[in-house]
């Protein structure tokens, strides 16, 4: 890197105008992916750092801009920077910020992001000597901003490739996801889409206020498999489902019952009518790797129920057989989070020191799962389906936002409410469980922004641009009318990016101190949002210690009834350092909630209580949901 003065850029080597206007560094913003005008939101240490500068013009519309970023932590100088996206056309007010070179931008290396830094800018046009001796003034062509960075706590992904199969049933071929990690994937043997998975698990990067990531790629089928596979059940991630009678060309399937199309039993459709008319709730089939769309506004019912389904067949693959596995799109089914209490019990062994570690189960993107993904509680354990899709933005993943929003969800975080597609008042995210009520975005609702629109607020800025191969940062602004715009990635309205509210309790729960009224986005409610463990460590006394004997347990809970079950099997070790940790937040999650678990003494004295708020992140909060606790290995539950 340089650490003198470069000379002018070649464009700017002209003849000199007589007249000159006045250049002016007006603002120095500092980001690491969500940040304001005011540098509120607090930094992490030695985590990808940009430094915009904004310069302003007096005596011109618009005029070239260079510059220079001095960088000094506590007085003594670590060097220079420049420009990454070089010469700027400068505008009289400072220019746009939603648009990318209305600012000179600068990469800090990440060595440098750490304690008390101070930018100084130096901007001119021209050369270095025509502040001095061309413009009305000088003095205004510095600007300077300190602020603090401060260490937080690394992730770790144990990353696991779900034993999966086709239509979800063990007869069918395998469905495994086949991991891109240069070169590891050739350990299994699979029927998988190729993809990068390093694009997916660098959604981290994006949405968390992390400065480092960790991985390992979980092979044992232990971790990977049902206990007792192949005999036990396969796991099962689709919606509702019923088998097919039989299966004609051109998207002509016979299914048993015409009413799984429906929410709701719809009654009798008549005697003797041929080719109804009707409504379907549900109008998408998968069927093996066929995925039939658009359900025609007709059926041809039998006398027994049965009915002939017309729509656009796609997909590749054999024909369907007579009993073969239908999926029905849109309709919940159960079970979703078996994979993750399984991996659960394997969190009770592994640990690793002042890190936030999770399990995440990796799904085949071919499979008609009902979820993108879904979490589970004190299991610190997520499933995703790992597509490999770019937006139309060119810059948002799909699987980079899905891993990242899960993880949200095991960090404590929950709903936003930001999307009403049917416009019935209610949010869509309702159908995902839980809805942050302390969220700022409550008070708006149906509207939806990233954060208050403001010129001045905060913006979006894609700091780790290059894990993706992109040709620059996006600019991400806080109006959705702009171009370019993204929404709270907890909601369900995208492209998603992490908003200021919902950053800050994220960097409490990695150990960084934020106050979200400090930085001008109070809760509502005054709450955390459901971030547990605020500053990174566990409430003081805990419930158990390092070393201490602890089990994880798991079951179903039904919403309508009230019915709870307890798996017969649960894993139990030593608590490590993180364990304990995770079992003392557990202990002040945030009410409302349906049931809790209590361990018992031999007195009959309560040991532990968790307050089941958590199970499955609420993703199936309609009818049954599938929990997990970590609890004190020293009394009965």
């Amino acid at each position: 890197m340089p650490t003198t003065v470069p000379p002018p850029p070649d464009d700017l080597e002209i003849p000199l105008p007589d007249v000159f206007p006045d250049l002016i560094a007006l603002r120095i913003e500092v980001t690491q992916g969500i940040q304001n005008l005011a540098n509120e939101m607090p930094l992490v240490s030695e985590r990808r750092t940009y430094v915009r500068v904004y310069v302003g013009l007096d005596g011109a519309a618009t005029w070239p801009a260079y510059g220079a970023l001095e960088v000094k932590r506590n007085g003594q100088l670590l060097g220079y920077r420049w420009p990454e996206g070089g010469a700027i056309i400068a505008r009289a007010g400072g220019g746009d910020r939603a648009v990318l070179n209305d600012s000179l931008y600068f990469s800090i290396p990440d060595a440098w992001a750490d304690g008390s830094v101070t930018f100084r800018t130096f901007v001119y046009s021209y050369d270095t000597e025509t502040p001095f001796t061309k413009e009305p003034w000088s003095f205004n062509n510095y600007q300077t901003e300190t602020v603090e960075f401060k260490p937080g706590q690394p992730a770790m992904l144990h990353l696991v490739p779900l034993h999966l199969h086709r239509s979800f049933h063990k007869a069918d071929v395998p469905r495994v996801y086949k991991p891109d990690l240069g070169g590891v994937q050739d350990q299994i043997a699979v029927q998988a889409q190729p993809s990068n998975t390093l694009y997916s698990i660098n959604g981290m990067y994006r949405f968390h206020p992390i400065a480092s990531l960790g991985y390992e790629l979980e092979l044992n089928p232990l971790y990977r498999e049902p206990i007792l596979h192949p005999a036990s059940p396969e796991w099962n991630l689709g919606p509702c489902q019923t088998v097919l009678d039989h299966y004609l060309p051109i998207g002509n399937y016979h299914l048993p019952d015409f009413k799984v199309l429906y929410e709701e039993d719809p009654g009798d459709l008549g005697e003797g009518n041929n080719k109804v008319l009707f409504e379907p709730d549900y109008r998408t089939l998968y069927v093996l790797d066929r995925t039939v769309r658009e359900i025609k506004h007709y059926i041809e019912p039998d006398e027994d129920g049965g009915f002939r389904a017309f729509g656009d067949d796609n997909g590749v693959g054999p024909a369907a057989n007579p009993q073969t596995p239908v999926f029905i799109g849109g309709c919940k089914s159960t079970g979703y989070g078996a994979p993750n209490k399984h991996m659960g019990l394997f969190r009770l062994f592994e640990d690793f020191a002042d890190e936030r570690e999770f399990f995440l189960g990796m799904v085949d993107p071919s499979l008609p799962t009902f979820f993108g993904g879904l979490a589970t509680g004190s299991a610190d354990a997520a499933w995703t389906k790992m597509w490999n899709n770019f937006g139309n933005n060119g810059w948002s993943h799909s699987a980079a936002g899905t891993v990242a929003h899960e993880i949200g969800h095991l960090a404590g975080l929950k709903h936003v409410p930001c999307r009403d597609s049917d416009e019935d008042g209610e949010p869509d995210e309702l159908i995902g469980g839980s809805i942050d009520e302390s969220h700022p975005a409550g008070a708006v609702f149906p509207d939806c922004s990233l954060s208050d629109v403001d010129p001045e607020g905060f913006y979006g800025f894609d700091v780790y641009w290059k894990l993706w191969g992109l040709d620059a940062p996006a600019v991400i602004p806080n109006d959705p009318g702009a171009d370019n715009p993204a929404f709270p990635f907890m909601g369900y309205q995208g492209p998603g990016w992490p908003d200021p509210y919902h950053y800050c309790i994220l960097l409490e729960y990695y150990g960084i101190p934020c106050d979200p009224a400090a930085i001008g986005v109070p809760g509502l409610t005054g709450g955390g949002g459901g971030g547990n463990g605020g500053g990174g460590g566990a409430p003081d006394p805990g419930p158990v210690e390092p070393g201490d004997p602890v089990a994880f347990i798991g079951g179903t809970f039904d919403a309508d009834t009230g019915a709870i079950t307890v798996d017969e099997r649960y894993g139990i070790g030593p608590a490590t350092e993180h364990v304990a940790r995770r079992v003392a937040e557990q202990a002040i999650d945030i009410i409302p909630f349906p049931f809790s678990v209590v361990v018992v003494g031999p007195a009959g004295e309560e040991i532990y209580v968790d307050r089941q708020s958590r199970s499955d992140s609420g993703h199936d909060a309609e009818r049954l949901l599938d929990w997990g606790s970590l609890v004190p290995a020293t009394g009965a539950v």
